[in-house]
């Protein structure tokens, strides 16, 4: 559910600070392949993130939308 997301996103955060670190160092040490490497996992997570991050506003969205239906019934009865 919504915790597993939020953990998801935290790990994708943790994923990405290594992957940065492990960038720096390619940089450094001007190795083009660890870079190009590198960048592709940033893209990668920055992708993961996004989708963990639209599911998330979606069901916050159902959520609302569910309660607002309550709310609905109960006003006419």
């Amino acid at each position: 559910g919504e915790q597993y997301l939020k953990e998801f996103d935290a790990r994708v955060d943790a994923q990405r600070e290594q992957v940065k670190v492990a960038l720096k160092q390619a940089i450094e040490s001007n190795d083009a392949s660890q870079i190009m490497e590198a960048n592709d996992k940033l893209t990668q997570l920055a992708v993961e993130k996004e989708k963990a991050r639209l599911e998330l506003s979606n069901r916050e969205k159902q959520k609302k939308e569910e309660e607002a239906k309550k709310n609905n019934k109960q006003r006419t009865s």
